[in-house]
């Protein structure tokens, strides 16, 4: 998949798109995780949008198990 969030400007590039769908979306979930990672951060939003475990995992371009030990910390 060439289009994996993995990478930095993926990444931006993404949160550009769904701050113009979602504007409060990001702010949101910063506000109640103020601590949050930039890589916690794109799991939940996956998340958000309905995606499982193993959706998630491929488009991050990472394992599921990768997922779900992310999500128990």
């Amino acid at each position: 998949m060439q289009s994996h969030l993995i990478t930095d400007e993926k990444w931006q590039e993404f949160k550009l798109l769904l701050a113009k769908e979602f504007p409060n979306l990001l702010q949101d979930i910063q506000a109640k995780f103020p601590d949050i990672t930039e890589s916690n951060l794109r799991v939940i939003v996956l998340m958000k949008m309905g995606l499982n475990n193993r959706e998630v995992a491929n488009v991050l371009g990472v394992t599921p198990d990768a997922i779900k030990n992310q999500c128990n910390v």
